[in-house]
């Protein structure tokens, strides 16, 4: 192939792009909308990692909170109880945990648009399960401050539509 500019890129590229959206919202519904939230998590994690950079310690806390709402829902959907014992090292890490969400991400992707299968279920929980175990160690106070933060923030959100 010679070269060629990006609207020829786009010209060809576009030939694969999947036009059956009655065939996509068939592959939505097979891996129920509450797992889509793994690729959400994802989202917030870069939200984190930039709030990290900037050394804002209030939005690190807000996003912290954010991701911990994703975590939750996943464990409802997976029914994972999850519970922290381990030594807190307050690094901030992101690495670990940003592979982990990619991955779950990314076959989330895969389901949707690439009709592969959703990945074992224990891998999954194994990986949400991780997930959660690393902030607890990488954030220690910090994740404790973004849950409680982060409740305050729904209530105030949702206001009567809330409930404990």
């Amino acid at each position: 192939m010679t070269n060629i500019n990006f609207r020829q890129y786009i010209e060809l590229a576009l030939r694969t792009e999947i036009k059956d959206y009655d065939l996509i919202l068939e592959r939505l519904n097979s891996i129920t909308l509450r797992k889509l939230h793994g690729s959400c998590l994802y989202l917030e994690i870069e939200k984190l990692e930039q709030a990290i950079i900037k050394n804002d310690e209030i939005n690190i806390i807000e996003e912290l909170g954010d991701c911990a709402w994703y975590i939750a829902v996943l464990s409802d959907v997976f029914k994972i109880d999850l519970n922290f014992s381990g030594k807190i090292t307050g690094t901030k890490d992101l690495t670990k945990i940003k592979q982990l969400s990619f991955d779950i991400a990314d076959n989330i992707k895969k389901v949707i648009m690439y009709n592969k299968p959703l990945c074992e279920i224990k891998e999954f929980i194994e990986k949400i399960e991780d997930i959660y175990f690393l902030f607890n160690q990488e954030f220690g106070n910090l994740w404790q401050l973004g849950l409680e933060k982060n409740i305050l923030k729904l209530q105030k959100r949702y206001g009567k539509k809330y409930t404990d």
